[in-house]
C-alpha cells in the first residue's frame, strides 16, 4: 500500500458551490486530516455551508454565520473513498471578499 500526501487550497465563489477537497480516483481512499475556512473580512459576516457531497446526497457537516475574522477549523479526520465522494462548501450570498480555503490529505490505494 502506497501513501501520497497532498493537500489543496483556494477561494469561494460567492453562492456556486466550491470543491475543497475533491473525491479520490477510483480504487483510492482519500484521508482528510484537516479543512480550514477563513472570512478575511474585518466587518462583515458570511453564512457558509460545508458538506460531504456523495453522488447526489448531501450530509451537513456545519451551518452557521462566520463573523469578520473567524475561521473555521474541521480538524475531524474524513474518509473520502468513492470516487464520487468530495467535500464542499457554499456561501449564502456574495461578499465583499470571498473566503479562503485549505486542506490536508492523504491517498492509499
Amino acid at each position: 500500500m502506497t501513501f501520497i500526501e497532498g493537500s489543496s487550497d483556494g477561494v469561494t465563489t460567492a453562492t456556486t458551490p466550491v470543491t475543497v477537497v475533491a473525491a479520490p480516483a477510483a480504487a483510492t481512499r482519500r484521508i482528510v486530516k484537516n479543512v480550514t475556512i477563513a472570512n478575511p473580512m474585518a466587518s462583515e459576516s458570511v453564512v457558509l455551508t460545508y458538506y460531504m457531497l456523495h453522488a447526489a446526497a448531501v450530509r451537513i457537516i456545519w451551518k452557521g454565520t462566520l463573523a469578520g475574522g473567524e475561521t473555521l477549523i474541521d480538524d475531524s479526520v474524513r474518509v473520502l473513498d468513492d470516487a464520487d465522494k468530495a467535500l464542499m462548501a457554499v456561501l449564502g450570498g456574495t461578499p465583499t471578499t470571498e473566503l479562503d480555503f485549505s486542506a490536508a490529505w492523504g491517498d492509499s490505494a
